[in-house]
């Protein structure tokens, strides 16, 4: 009885560090990338950082939001390294550090639901520019097949905003945006620890509906097919849902 307690123990303790980890390296990613947007000229642009908005779900948690002059940038930041696989429509893509693979949820997925809940947001302002982009560090090699040129390296997220010279509103409508941004983010500690737990809480639901044959997505079946890329399991649904998950 020891002997399985102790093992216990050390199991969760093992996936304690593990999470640990992994939030370290994301906040760490953040950091790099909030020290980059310091940069961006002051009279033009307002930058914001780990804002967690409702939607009609819960909550999301936006790693960055631009307000400026030429719109509205929302960064999603991914500190990974290694060779990153993945398509456009993927739910999750593939993270490859000499052959030892991990998958994430596809971070083009996420950023539209970022950009669904800033447009709930900002509704009374209307022709919103929004310019999502997705940044990993500059240890990834992309190799991914979107359409989206906003898919780069933390090397090139300034350069890549920069390229927006377009002026779509003045600098009093942003500081009144940032007002309207500011009263809607969630600060509190409770919920930001209930938004994690209902992410973690998603998660698990997600894995036992793969591991039951059952589409997370739309609850149709999931069936093997094969693709040029190998075997994987998709919803019967399809082309209505588009979920995959590769075996």
């Amino acid at each position: 009885m020891f002997f399985i307690l102790l093992e216990l123990l050390l199991i969760g303790g093992s996936i304690a560090l593990l999470i640990h980890q992994v939030k370290l390296k994301g906040y760490l990613g953040e950091k790099a990338v909030e020290k980059i947007l310091t940069t961006l000229p002051k009279d033009q642009y307002v930058v914001y950082n780990n804002i967690l908005l409702k939607t009609d779900y819960g909550t999301t948690q936006i790693d960055h939001i631009i307000l400026s002059v030429f719109g509205v940038f929302v960064i999603e930041t991914k500190n990974y390294q290694g060779w990153i696989f993945g398509n456009e429509r993927d739910d999750y893509w593939t993270q490859n550090i000499y052959g030892k693979k991990a998958r994430f949820k596809n971070p083009l997925l996420q950023n539209y639901g970022h950009v669904k809940a800033i447009e709930h947001v900002f509704t009374n302002f209307e022709a919103l520019k929004i310019i999502p982009i997705v940044t990993f560090s500059g240890r990834s090699e992309l190799k991914v097949n979107v359409n989206s040129k906003n898919v780069i390296k933390f090397s090139q997220l300034k350069d890549q905003i920069g390229s927006y010279t377009l002026k779509m509103m003045n600098f009093e409508t942003v500081l009144k945006m940032g007002e309207i941004l500011t009263h809607n983010n969630i600060d509190s500690k409770e919920n930001r620890i209930e938004h994690n737990t209902k992410i973690k809480s998603n998660i698990k639901n997600n894995n036992i509906k793969i591991a039951n044959k059952i589409c997370p997505r739309c609850g149709g079946n999931l069936v093997n097919r094969n693709g040029k890329y190998g075997h994987f399991i998709g919803c019967s649904n399809y082309p209505k849902c588009r979920f995959t998950k590769k075996i």
